[in-house]
């Protein structure tokens, strides 16, 4: 293999360094992609290889560090894509100390030898290149609020400025939207108050308005079902498990200073038992009751198969909380559950179904 052209693929993952094995490789074009993590060093000990062209990735200094003083003749490293953050947004209260650390921030490691940094807020810039990746901000006050970047460059990787992803440091503004319950019975009426909104903010207990906002299209996808009086949230229209069985809607929250917050909520429809239970089960002779639940689920199964039955039920996430063979009357004791939606499968040799519950 002497000529790889594996550019402009959107490529995720990291280089194999198996790839140091190409012994005839004289050209690898990379760019153009999603790659990340270290890259081998086995590449430069290739004797062949004369074109090494990474550029358009998501390569940090300390992935490049294993390249240092490699003597490959074309080497293009330089521009990479944004170092992407653990988080794009930090909430403040006034007089709190922050120190905005890169190599804590960035989801992919960065520290390397020879890295400087420099911070941006708002563009402006507000240190100069220092050692340090760490910039410090002692009792935070509304000044302090607004976006900040970190610059990176290495004196080994000379053609090359790393961008952090900006982060959104807000003071004294909401934090979290809390939607009370987050489900509701299928065939409510037009106009059912679904729960109530309320809101986490370190300055102001009250006071807050709410509004639908534009999403990117999935996530604000039934705002028009919705609307907010107060801080109830209602639908407009009869939801119906069968046809739809979870609404996505965008919130903003606003307080008295103005300062928002934004978050996305699934609303979840209850499938009531009277018609869960025949379009599901009624081939089992089961009878699962009740749903909504409480402190138990009843699984009532009189007749005999010649399959024995087992049942399991688990969480929204996927994990098993429950599993169990039956071949009569169980109840399980559901006291210890967290309220939220969950799913029971019932299982023979030869079928298998799977029934969502709520408990409230």
């Amino acid at each position: 293999m002497e000529y790889v052209r594996m550019y402009e693929n959107q490529l995720s993952g990291t280089l194999p360094a198996e790839i140091g094995n190409l012994d005839n490789l004289v050209l690898l074009f990379l760019y153009n992609n999603q790659l990340t993590g270290s890259v081998p060093e086995e590449l430069g000990s290739i004797p062949s290889l004369s074109y090494l062209y990474i550029e358009n990735n998501r390569y940090t200094f300390y992935d490049l560090e294993p390249m240092t003083g490699n003597t490959i003749e074309y080497f293009d490293y330089s521009p990479q894509r944004s170092v992407k953050c653990d988080v794009i947004r930090l909430d403040l209260s006034s007089d709190e100390n922050i120190d905005l650390d890169i190599t804590e921030l960035s989801v992919a490691e960065t520290e390397a030898t020879n890295n400087e940094y420099r911070w941006r807020k708002d563009g402006a810039e507000i240190t100069e290149f220092i050692t340090s990746p760490v910039f410090s901000i002692e009792n935070a006050s509304n000044s302090d609020q607004g976006y900040y970047y970190c610059i990176m460059k290495n004196s080994d990787f000379p053609e090359l400025l790393l961008y952090t992803d900006s982060i959104l440091l807000m003071i004294d503004a909401p934090s979290n939207i809390v939607l009370d319950p987050f489900s509701i019975d299928e065939n409510s009426a037009a106009g059912t108050t679904v729960g109530s909104l309320s809101t986490t903010d370190p300055d102001q207990e009250a006071g807050h308005t709410y509004e639908l906002i534009e999403g990117d299209g999935s996530i604000d996808a039934d705002n028009d079902v919705f609307s907010i009086i107060g801080t109830d949230l209602i639908i407009g229209e009869s939801p119906d498990y069968e046809t739809q069985q979870e609404y996505h809607i965008y919130l903003r929250v606003t307080d008295e200073d103005l300062k928002t917050f934004e978050k996305t909520f699934t609303i979840y429809v209850n499938d009531l038992t009277e018609t869960a239970t025949p379009e599901y089960f009624a081939e089992f002779g089961l009878k699962i009751f009740p749903n909504p639940f409480q402190s138990e689920v009843n699984i009532d199964f009189p007749g005999c198969l010649e399959d024995e039955i087992q049942i399991a039920l688990f969480s929204i996430h996927g994990k098993m909380i429950f599993s169990e063979r039956i071949f009569g009357y169980t109840a399980i004791n559901t006291e210890n559950l967290p309220e939220g939606i969950y799913f029971l499968r019932v299982k023979t040799n030869s079928m298998e179904r799977i029934m969502k519950l709520v408990k409230r």
